[in-house]
């Protein structure tokens, strides 16, 4: 049972340039169950990435991106398109969220179906794959493993503006993500609100809901030490918790040199100080000049079984009270029970906040 309150939906049960350009692309499938469903176009690119270079441990720079382009995309060579970003989660890849699996996001067919159902205009869909050596960026610029951050709102955002016909400006312009994916959303959304008017994050890495991130790190730290001591180099040596950590402390606790692993030797608990920065409360608290944000639309979600829901309702909060234009929903499931029915309704709700209108 769900119980409605103004935009929010809470679980009663639980409140703890495409003119000279030759483009080479599948047709993207078509919705189950729509005949008559028009099909876009899947466009498989690389992305060479100035962001990533002499990074110091091998990332590769040059970025597999999948391209969803609208049905209308190859006949109609006058119009321009809103585009949307999607990121996807820790240990997550681009070719995922197109994959034919039950609940699987499955964007290609989502989108088919719904421009066939009136439900959004037509969009370019646009998902990177930011997969790293230890499987996470969290899109943010460190000092080992590159800037991510500048990745997504430099190259890749420079690459499809020069490839593809998309609506330039913040008002054409979304981002989506899920888990980590999330987290980067609404973070580089905030840091730069010029570039975007639609704003989707979807369980947005639970334990980076509520305060506490430096003793989270210090905690990990200090468990997975022996791990770490141990460490030659080679991700595989690691378990997923400790490649979790190596990928945050490669952000708040780098050292270039102290290979292989490129942290400190031997770090104390206040050097994970700056992590108590790196949560939605913190942003959400640390806000100010909330004027720049007038014109974004916000929505985001997170699952009654991913032990958050009293943080995270408290996260929302603040945003309400600072003025943001947000909305929001627990559903009753786990992490990524709902991504496929959340990927939906977000391609909806952005379609909704954009600016569609013909160039």
């Amino acid at each position: 049972m769900y119980k409605t309150v103004k935009n929010i939906w809470v679980n009663s049960c639980s409140l703890f340039g495409l003119f000279c350009v030759v483009i080479v692309c599948e047709s993207a499938q078509g919705g189950t169950g729509h005949n008559s469903v028009a099909k876009g176009y899947i466009d498989r690119i690389v992305v060479k990435a100035d962001s990533l270079e002499n990074n110091l441990v091998g990332e590769n720079n040059e970025r597999q991106v999948i391209v969803y382009l609208p049905p209308s995309y190859i006949k109609n060579q006058h119009k321009h398109y809103p585009v949307v970003y999607v990121l996807h989660g820790f240990g997550g890849s681009a070719e995922a969220w197109f994959a034919a699996e039950p609940g699987s996001p499955q964007i290609d067919k989502t989108m088919n179906a719904l421009v066939s159902e009136g439900l959004v205009n037509e969009m370019i869909v646009v998902v990177p794959d930011t997969n790293s050596r230890h499987q996470g960026t969290w899109y943010t610029n460190n000092p080992i493993t590159g800037n991510w951050e500048d990745f997504i709102t430099k190259d890749l955002l420079n690459k499809i503006e020069q490839r593809y016909r998309v609506k330039r400006g913040k008002e054409s312009r979304g981002i989506i993500g899920h888990s980590m994916g999330g987290f980067g959303a609404i973070k580089m959304s905030l840091e730069h609100s010029h570039l975007y008017s639609a704003v989707v994050f979807l369980s947005p890495a639970p334990p980076l809901v509520a305060p506490g991130s430096s003793a989270l790190g210090w905690g990990l730290y200090k468990n997975l030490k022996p791990q770490i001591d141990k460490y030659t180099g080679n991700p595989g040596e690691l378990t997923e918790t400790a490649n979790i950590f190596m990928s945050l402390a490669h952000i708040f606790i780098p050292s270039k040199t102290n290979p292989p692993s490129f942290i400190l030797p031997t770090p104390t608990k206040s050097d994970f100080k700056e992590m108590d920065d790196f949560n939605l409360t913190a942003m959400a608290s640390a806000l100010t000049d909330t004027k720049k944000y007038k014109h974004m639309a916000f929505k985001s979600e997170i699952g009654s079984r991913e032990g958050v829901s009293n943080e995270f309702v408290h996260v929302m909060n603040i945003f309400e009270r600072k003025g943001m234009n947000i909305e929001y929903q627990i559903f009753d499931g786990g992490h990524t029970d709902h991504l496929q029915v959340g990927t939906r309704e977000s391609l909806i709700f952005v379609s909704r906040n954009l600016n569609h209108e013909l160039k």
